[in-house]
C-alpha cells in the first residue's frame, strides 16, 4: 500500500548534503564506466560497493542506484558516437543513434536518448511507488511456462526486427539459441562447448560478446576510412535537448516505450537490454 509518510521521509533524506554528494558522485562514476564498452553497471557497482560499508543505508543506496542508472545511459553515448554499445541496454541505440551521428545529428541523438532515459526512469519509479506490492505478486508467479513464452516472443521480435531479411533474422536467431547452450548444464552439470576452460562454465558473457561484435566491425570500417577526411563540425556531440514540439510528436513513443520497459523490467530474469529491444521492435513496427 502507498505510504505518504514514507515518501515524505525519503524526500527529506534526499535533501541531506552528503546524500546529494553521493548522488552526484554516483552519476559521474556511472557515466564514465557506462561509456567504456565492456564494463557496465556491474563493474561500476563492484568498484563502489566497498565504500558503502562505512556509510549509512540511505546514501549507500542512492550512490549505487545513481551509478546503475547513469551507467545504463552512459552506454548509449559510446553506442551513438562510435557504434559500440557500452551496455547491453544500448544495443538498440546503435541501430539508429549511430546512423544519426553519421548524419551530423549526434547531439540530437544524445539528447533524445537522455530525455527518453529520464522519462522512462520516472515512469518506472512512479509505478514502483504505487503498485510495487501488486507487481511483486505477479513477478513471483512466473514459472517455466511463462519464461518459455517470453523466449519464443523474443525470437518473434528478432524476426520482426529483421524485416525483409527474414532468412538472416532466422539465421541469427538460431545462432543465438545455439550460443546459449554453451556452459554447464543446469540439470546435470555436464560441460557443453567449454573447451576445457572454466571461463565458459556460465556461458558466454553477453556484454563482452556484443562489444566484440560491434567493436570489430567498427574497427574494420574505421580502418577502411582511415585516410578519408572527417568533418568534425557535422559530427558534434554537444547534447541537444529536444524541445516541447519534438516531445509532443514523440509522446506516444515515449509512453509506449516507458510502459513496455516497466513491464519487462518487472519480469524476473529480464532486464534493460530486453526491454530496450522489445520497445525498439514495437516502434519500428
Amino acid at each position: 500500500m502507498f505510504d505518504v509518510a514514507a515518501v515524505g521521509v525519503a524526500f527529506a533524506n534526499l535533501l541531506d548534503p552528503f546524500t546529494i554528494i553521493m548522488l552526484v558522485a554516483g552519476i559521474l562514476l556511472g557515466l564514465v564506466i557506462g561509456i567504456l564498452p565492456g564494463l557496465g553497471p556491474p563493474i561500476a557497482i563492484a568498484l563502489a560497493l566497498p565504500f558503502t560499508f562505512y556509510m549509512e543505508a540511505v546514501p549507500s543506496l542512492i550512490l549505487l542506484l545513481a551509478i546503475y542508472n547513469a551507467a545504463i545511459y552512459g552506454g548509449s553515448i559510446s553506442a551513438i558516437a562510435v557504434g559500440i554499445p557500452g551496455t547491453g541496454a544500448a544495443i538498440a541505440t546503435v541501430m539508429d543513434g549511430h546512423a544519426m551521428y553519421k548524419q551530423g545529428r549526434g547531439g540530437e541523438a544524445l539528447g533524445l536518448s537522455l530525455t527518453g532515459s529520464i522519462i522512462g526512469g520516472l515512469v518506472s519509479v512512479v509505478c514502483l511507488t504505487f503498485i510495487a506490492p501488486v507487481l511483486a505478486q505477479v513477478a513471483i508467479k512466473f514459472g517455466p511456462r511463462e519464461f518459455l513464452a517470453i523466449s519464443i516472443f523474443g525470437l518473434v521480435v528478432v524476426v520482426r526486427v529483421a524485416g525483409a531479411n527474414l532468412f538472416k533474422g532466422l539465421l541469427v536467431g538460431g545462432l543465438g539459441i545455439f550460443l546459449t547452450t554453451w556452459g554447464l548444464d543446469e540439470l546435470n552439470g555436464a560441460e557443453r562447448y567449454t573447451f576445457g576452460t572454466y571461463h565458459l562454465y556460465e556461458g558466454i558473457p553477453l556484454v563482452p560478446f556484443l562489444v566484440g561484435i560491434f567493436a570489430v566491425s567498427e574497427v574494420l570500417i574505421g580502418a577502411e576510412k582511415a585516410l578519408q577526411r572527417i568533418d568534425f563540425d557535422k559530427t558534434s556531440l554537444t547534447v541537444k535537448i529536444p524541445g516541447l514540439k519534438t516531445l509532443s510528436k514523440l509522446k506516444g513513443n515515449l509512453a509506449r516505450s516507458s510502459l513496455l520497459g516497466t513491464v519487462i523490467g518487472i519480469i524476473p530474469g529480464e532486464g534493460a537490454a530486453v526491454g530496450a529491444f522489445f520497445a525498439y521492435s514495437e516502434e519500428k513496427r
